[in-house]
């Protein structure tokens, strides 16, 4: 299944899940352009395969943080949708873009930046945050490169990406109020690309993961796992049909549909963390996972909108938000920290001004 460290497509089981996915009834839960977001994924891998996704930076691969592309690529694609701008300003700033993108030491960002500066920066935020909270330092963290990454810099001899030390922050945010040493198993409903699961693992290995998500994203996460974890990942033709499924030992992953979430039975202290995923659904659609949730889970870590604006982005009737997932939890378990969401160099801006916080169950703090 794996080729040394490397990805490798696998026909047979992005068509078992896609099968799986579309005789669930949580296949229609999706709707609007999040349903066509996820068919055109489906799409792009059969037809392109992983690597050529990637490649050509697709928009399922893109909306998962799937590839680390060189940082001058979004804002030329901005620059082009924006009609605002006159041809000859726009002439001047992708000159610009094009000679940060040649040169990442040339200093022509305001205040004598180049892109190196911001990168060294980004890394040196990051890791204080980690220094702050007391957790594992951002140093000692080795980025696997199986997603050929576009664009990395170095930093004491390892590799990071922006999407690396974006990870790294939600990790740090939620070990402020939880010990990671002391969690058993994590679940994860929409982990994207599995970027999270990396960071975390590398740290605590000890930890098992259940991660839930639709066909096309949970496909990409489980071979990019099962290249960086080879030896950790469950198959996933193993455990589909288990009605009802708990890990054995330590330190592995499965990944199954997000409409499995009622099969699931971890042991021990459990944490679910999810970050902008139940933005993407209805109020009722995200209750009813919180529901299951609150049955599994001893702390709750997530990262989402303060309000509904993915119900305009995504032309979807309905958006949860962090106001409904705290009404959601208000039963069974008390927040201990809302705060608006940071990056690397700054605060997550847009689609409803995301926050990350943290719960943990009431009866667990005696």
């Amino acid at each position: 299944m794996t080729d040394n460290g490397k990805l490798v497509d696998d026909q047979e089981l992005l068509d078992q899940m896609v099968n799986d996915w579309q005789s669930d009834s949580a296949y229609e839960e999706s709707s609007g352009g999040v349903h066509d977001l996820y068919t055109n994924f489906v799409d792009d891998l059969t037809s392109l395969g992983l690597a050529g996704c990637i490649d050509n930076r697709v928009r399922g691969v893109t909306a998962i943080n799937g590839c680390d592309a060189h940082p001058t690529r979004a804002p030329h694609a901005k620059l082009d949708m924006n009609d605002f701008i006159n041809a000859e300003t726009k002439s001047a700033v992708r000159k610009t873009l094009d000679l940060v993108y040649e040169d990442r030491e040339a200093p022509i960002l305001p205040y004598d930046l180049s892109l190196a500066d911001l990168d060294d920066t980004a890394f040196r935020l990051c890791e204080l945050s980690g220094q702050i909270a007391g957790v594992r330092p951002l140093s000692e963290f080795k980025m696997s490169d199986v997603l050929k990454p576009e664009y990395t810099f170095t930093k004491n001899g390892n590799q990071y990406s922006y999407p690396v030390l974006y990870s790294y922050l939600h990790y740090v945010n939620c070990a402020r109020h939880v010990d990671f040493e002391e969690v058993e198993n994590i679940i994860e409903i929409g982990p994207g690309a599995g970027r999270q699961v990396e960071v975390i693992r590398k740290f605590h290995p000890h930890i098992n993961f259940y991660l839930l998500d639709v066909a096309p994203t949970l496909y990409f996460c489980e071979r990019f796992l099962s290249a960086t974890f080879p030896d950790a990942v469950i198959p996933y033709r193993d455990i589909r049909e288990q009605e009802q499924f708990s890990i054995e030992g330590v330190g592995r992953i499965a990944h199954l549909g997000h409409g499995k979430i009622e099969n699931l039975r971890p042991v021990g202290q459990t944490l679910s963390f999810n970050t902008a995923v139940f933005c993407l659904m209805s109020p009722v659609d995200a209750e009813r996972y919180f529901r299951q949730l609150m049955t599994l889970a001893n702390m709750v870590y997530v990262c989402e909108p303060k309000r509904p604006d993915c119900t305009d982005i995504y032309g979807i009737a309905e958006s949860a938000c962090l106001d409904d997932i705290e009404r959601f939890l208000a039963e069974e378990f008390d927040l201990l920290e809302s705060e608006r969401a940071i990056m690397p160099l700054g605060y997550k801006k847009g689609f409803g001004d995301f926050h990350s916080a943290v719960w943990r169950r009431e009866r667990d703090q005696q």
